[in-house]
């Protein structure tokens, strides 16, 4: 008597489960593909004393007109703390386009801001990063063309825009033992590269 309850149940159960539904042949994922993986973000610079930085452009392409905005990323992966210069002062961080057609190289600048209020240092402890979003020209949405044998009383070139082309963006910070309590030394971000149109 017992086993028949037993097997009654184990029937019930067995009945109420619900069924696999079929699939259509061709109705499911395409075979062979693979889903959208979102793009890794790049790779960190080398770290100098400690300090390691990494550049983020908002696009790949840009028009001649368009502004080169970027986020600038600061980590302290040393054991102690940093103090840094924030990127209002645009005397310790220095923006280089490098051509990648064999022209001439330019300076860009930190000083337009997308945060205007920008305080005058950052203190960054172990393991702990830091960021700001910022414009790679000058504050006067300016660039530079590196002049290699440049002398003193020589016209500065500056142009409103990078030629049309390919570059390697990156950006340093360097700073001088002349401040004392400030972090000392040149780290230097990741290349990014972009084209002009």
């Amino acid at each position: 008597m017992k086993t028949g309850v037993l097997l009654c149940v184990v029937v019930a159960v067995v009945a109420c489960r619900p069924e696999k539904p079929a699939v259509a042949p061709g109705s499911g994922p395409a075979s062979g593909s693979v889903p959208a993986v979102p793009a890794a973000p790049p790779a960190w610079g080398e770290a100098a004393g400690g300090l390691a930085l990494r550049l983020e452009l908002d696009r790949a392409e840009y028009g001649a007109d368009q502004k080169i905005t970027a986020t600038v990323r600061a980590r302290n992966e040393g054991t102690g703390e940093l103090r840094l210069f924030d990127f209002a002062h645009d005397w310790v961080y220095h923006v280089r386009f490098e051509s990648l057609d064999g022209g001439p190289a330019f300076a860009g600048g930190s000083g337009t801001f997308i945060e205007y209020d920008a305080p005058e240092h950052v203190i960054l402890v172990a393991g702990r990063e830091w960021a700001r979003t910022i414009g790679l020209s000058d504050e006067h949405r300016r660039y530079l063309r590196i002049i290699p044998d440049r002398k003193p009383g020589d016209d500065w070139d500056y142009r409103p825009a990078l030629p049309a082309g390919r570059w390697r963006a990156t950006i340093s910070y360097a700073m001088g033992a002349g401040h004392a309590g400030f972090w000392s030394g040149t780290a230097r971000s990741n290349p990014v590269d972009i084209l002009v149109k």
